[in-house]
């Protein structure tokens, strides 16, 4: 029996392709955690539902390395740089409220700028998010521009959050194909985001040791 590479090759490229995606971003807020949601509409996902899922299933040991890296290595590179930014730790009890959101498969949307093709890996998933910084203004603790929404870089930057659980799901009898949605615990109540590093040094080790500018409870 002949193998048909064209297939073999169209089924390795699923996850770059997709006809008439869409993703929309939306934060939510349950209990004293904070939430991020992401769901990509799509058909070709249909090819190989069971494959796709397993790259973002965070049961899997690597898909969790995958996010909490991306986490830290963004939360890194903030600017104005950050002196009391937490490094993030996985939390299964908050994953598994995400899990629980993210099987409801029930949907929200986004700013028209924010959606984009998928479905998309953990750590694209994470950078779109942090994308929205671009549009951040440290100054004012706002968006630069009216109508521009930056709260799921919010989110994904808040200095006091130390503990993060994702969840996703494919919702195959939805329009909504795949949802990503993570917990950020514990729910900062301060006014910013993080207390800029004015001498753009290192993390102060006051309370904490610092670890690649992390700072380690």
């Amino acid at each position: 029996m002949g193998i048909d590479h064209e297939n073999v090759q169209a089924l390795g490229n699923v996850h770059r392709v997709l006809t008439d995606s869409r993703v929309y971003l939306r934060i939510l807020f349950p209990g004293q955690t904070m939430s991020v949601f992401i769901c990509v509409v799509g058909v070709l996902v249909l090819l190989a539902p069971c494959c796709l899922l397993v790259d973002i299933d965070t049961s899997h040991d690597m898909v969790v390395m995958e996010i909490v890296k991306k986490h830290n290595d963004l939360r890194r590179l903030v600017r104005p740089p950050a002196r009391n930014m937490l490094q993030m730790n996985w939390n299964r009890d908050a994953a598994a409220n995400a899990q629980k959101w993210a099987n409801r498969c029930t949907k929200d949307h986004s700013p028209r700028k924010q959606r984009t093709v998928g479905p998309m890996s953990w750590s694209e998933t994470i950078q779109t998010w942090y994308n929205e910084g671009e549009e951040y203004s440290y100054k004012f603790n706002r968006p630069k521009h009216i109508g521009r929404y930056v709260g799921h870089y919010i989110r994904l930057v808040w200095a006091n959050s130390n503990q993060i659980g994702c969840g996703a799901a494919h919702c195959p009898n939805s329009k909504f194909k795949y949802y990503y949605v993570c917990h950020y615990c514990p729910r900062s109540r301060d006014h910013e985001i993080h207390s800029c590093q004015l001498d753009h040094g290192h993390c102060t080790s006051i309370c904490c040791s610092c670890i690649l500018n992390l700072s380690i409870l």
